[in-house]
């Protein structure tokens, strides 16, 4: 199995804000640097000690903490609870259909389309299962060098599920009730009813991660999810939002692939690209908040570094992301073309009919 816990940042990208026009420095959040820095770097000891099981009950920890970090602190232990039972099925999943071509994009197209349909209960289970779609791509990027199928889903359950039994400890300490929120499922059955904004956005943002991810399978196989990734990551509802975002990642990734190779070629000693990976997670962690064109810099020098540390070609690596990148950034920029001509045909519709009402 690849010992890739820089995967992690992908999980990160999914819960990236927005581009911004510049840097807001007031986001620097050192702490969430120092957290992040500590995760990879357990994970990292966990995966060489206990192998499979220990890199994936890391990541357990790593994504369920990802996923419930933007919920309010009284409804994170029920969001970390369903994240963890989700989040095996998903694991397994991705065992059961790595390397097999025709099984992955299928599979991609199946859960990248249910993650989209989260937005119809709300911003919390939306980020959740954002995370979730990405996870599957990384856990199916892990999974492509082994035959093992039960240890890593066993792994992310520990993992996740320890993020839940803290959770809810706290919150039993804190004497905090959750009461029942979101919509019932009659107004979820209407916002996914055909040919409403959320189920054309999932179906146009299913076929397009499937899309990037058939176009990683002819282009980049060593990397084959990272195109899929990256448009999973772009594709946004507001086209102004994805437009900006999918210029600010390529960006960063081609000056992060430059500075990465640049730094690596002068660095002989493991030791020493093992700083470089853990100083590159503080930095993408801690600039989460600031820039996205600074958190891609830093996210792929650390994907960079650690593939470096697996005795991979740091140069192949980066040009690997740099094409994942672009080929994830095409394909999102087709889907926000896409989804706006759906758009513009659905207010047409709309003015048409209420024009016909207005005449009778």
């Amino acid at each position: 199995m690849a010992n890739t816990p820089g995967s992690a940042g992908n999980g990160a990208a999914a819960v990236a804000p927005a581009a911004r026009v510049r840097p807001n420095w007031s986001g620097f959040s050192p702490a969430l640097g120092v957290i992040a820095t500590v995760l990879v770097a357990a994970i990292m000891i966990a995966s060489r000690q206990f192998g499979a099981i220990g890199l994936f009950t890391g990541m357990g920890v790593l994504q369920a903490v990802l996923a419930v970090a933007g919920a309010p602190m009284r409804v994170r232990p029920w969001a970390a609870f369903w994240f963890a039972a989700v989040g095996v099925a998903m694991t397994a999943l991705a065992g059961a259909v790595a390397r097999q071509h025709v099984s992955e994009v299928g599979a991609l197209v199946v859960v990248a389309f249910l993650a989209a349909c989260g937005m119809a209960v709300g911003p919390i289970v939306a980020r959740m299962t954002n995370v979730m779609a990405v996870w599957f791509l990384v856990a199916v990027s892990l999974l492509s060098g082994t035959t093992e199928h039960v240890r890593p889903a066993v792994g992310f359950l520990i993992g996740s599920s320890a993020v839940f039994v803290l959770l809810e400890a706290w919150k039993r300490a804190k004497g905090i009730r959750v009461e029942a929120q979101g919509p019932g499922w009659t107004a979820i059955r209407e916002r996914l009813a055909w040919g409403s904004p959320i189920l054309t956005f999932a179906l146009v943002y299913a076929i397009a991660g499937a899309a990037a991810l058939e176009l990683g399978w002819r282009l980049v196989p060593e990397n084959r999810a990272w195109p899929a990734m990256a448009a999973l990551v772009l594709i946004r509802p507001v086209a102004r939002e994805s437009i900006a975002m999918t210029a600010q990642r390529l960006g960063g990734t081609m000056l992060g692939s430059w500075l990465a190779v640049a730094i690596i070629g002068r660095i002989g000693d493991p030791r020493l690209l093992i700083l470089m990976a853990l100083a590159a997670t503080f930095m993408l962690a801690a600039t989460l908040r600031v820039d996205y064109m600074i958190f891609a810099i830093f996210l792929t020098a650390q994907l960079v570094a650690i593939a470096a540390l697996g005795g991979k070609d740091p140069l192949q690596t980066g040009n690997d992301r740099v094409l994942g990148t672009l080929i994830g950034a095409v394909v999102a920029v087709a889907a926000t073309i896409v989804l706006r001509w759906l758009a513009g045909l659905a207010r047409q519709g709309a003015t048409s009919a209420a024009g016909g009402a207005r005449a009778s």
